[in-house]
């Protein structure tokens, strides 16, 4: 059920999947970045290495599927903040 009162069901729901996807996306882009920059090429095998791996794929595949069941507010709070995350990176490098 997408939160949320009045308006169109269908523009809701529309809106709803495209802050999932930037929210998801500006995630993943962001965490990748910040591996490449601070992981050594050696560390591959390191357990430290996959453990982040892991993260970088199913954390936002976990908001991604979830992010149907947040109220609005909070995934504009998350794709706001995602963004401006993933362009601070993007600037500092």
């Amino acid at each position: 059920m997408l939160h949320g009162s009045g308006g169109d069901p269908v523009a809701v729901a529309i809106l709803t999947i495209v802050m999932i996807l930037a929210m998801t996306a500006a995630q993943f882009i962001t965490q990748r970045r910040i591996m490449a920059r601070t992981m050594p090429e050696d560390a591959a095998d390191n357990p430290l290495a996959r453990q982040q791996r892991v993260i970088l794929y199913a954390l936002p595949f976990v908001f991604g599927v979830g992010g149907i069941l947040f109220p609005i507010g909070v995934l504009i709070y998350w794709t706001t903040t995602n963004l401006w995350t993933m362009a601070q990176q993007f600037t500092v490098k």
